[in-house]
């Protein structure tokens, strides 16, 4: 059965700056680029799931930990309960919310509108299943792109000394 995204998420806002973040402190800070810096407080106590709502990286999701905050370019979305972490981290990349967005006005992007968007609704050990297998696979991309890399770089390589030699 399929049901709203805003039913298995309870969206969140945040109006930290970038000033408002310090080198150091107990608990992390993200923004679009990843690990921004540290407070001494936090906005959620649990996983949660981050979305990108305006400016380049549009769309694009990340997965936090328990004990994090995030930047005002960021939506915070909590799992609603019987709804798992993980499940609607994958859940909200299938929407693919950035990749509409083109030309030279700064996208932007609202839970009010992608919250309509309807998702496959599951039980809890289903979810933790999917979420499971989508990591694994997630992992074995990144590993074969590191692989790509070298291997690259090895026949860059290559082609350099072959030069030299001649």
């Amino acid at each position: 059965m399929k049901v709203a995204l805003k039913e298995l998420a309870v969206s969140g806002r945040s109006s930290l700056k970038l000033s408002d973040v310090k080198e150091s402190g107990k608990y992390p800070v993200y923004g679009a680029s990843g690990l921004v810096g540290y407070r001494d407080d936090y906005q959620c106590e649990s996983s949660s799931v981050a979305v990108i709502k305006d400016g380049a990286g549009v769309g694009r999701v990340s997965l936090l930990p328990a004990f994090s905050s995030v930047l005002g370019t960021m939506q915070l979305l909590k799992p609603a309960e019987g709804v798992d972490v993980g499940y609607l981290s994958y859940a909200v990349k299938s929407l693919r919310l950035g990749g509409s967005f083109v030309g030279s006005t700064i996208p932007h992007i609202y839970f009010k509108n992608y919250g309509k968007s309807l998702i496959e609704k599951r039980n809890v050990s289903s979810q933790k299943k999917i979420a499971s297998a989508l990591h694994d696979i997630e992992k074995g991309i990144e590993s074969l792109n590191a692989r790509i890399t070298t291997l690259d770089s090895l026949v860059k390589s290559r082609f350099i000394e072959g030069r030299a030699m001649a």
